[in-house]
């Protein structure tokens, strides 16, 4: 056990095991990932496909949109935008 505690926080300590905290992430409750909205300037990404972007943080799937609106929408059903998603077992496509 202390080992792995020691483990733990020497990769704290090595900054291997930091990541990007987003303020607007959720964790979508059927699917259990964690999901952003956000505009695709915020996040640095090209908005080509829209100005907003929704981002699958578990998978790193990306997907623009147009509006906000259809952004949230695809936030509640992850499985729609991500492949990874689309292989857990509460998946729509399962």
């Amino acid at each position: 056990m202390l080992i792995l505690v020691l483990n733990y926080v020497y990769n704290i300590y090595m900054n291997k095991t930091a990541t990007k905290i987003w303020k607007n992430s959720r964790i979508n409750r059927r699917l259990k990932v964690e999901v952003i909205v956000a505009t695709a300037e915020e996040e640095g990404l090209d908005d080509e496909g829209g100005k907003w972007v929704t981002i699958c943080l578990t998978h790193g799937a990306i997907m623009n949109s147009a509006t906000k609106s259809e952004a949230y929408d695809l936030s509640l059903f992850p499985d729609e935008l991500c492949e990874g998603c689309m292989e857990l077992p509460n998946s729509i496509y399962n």
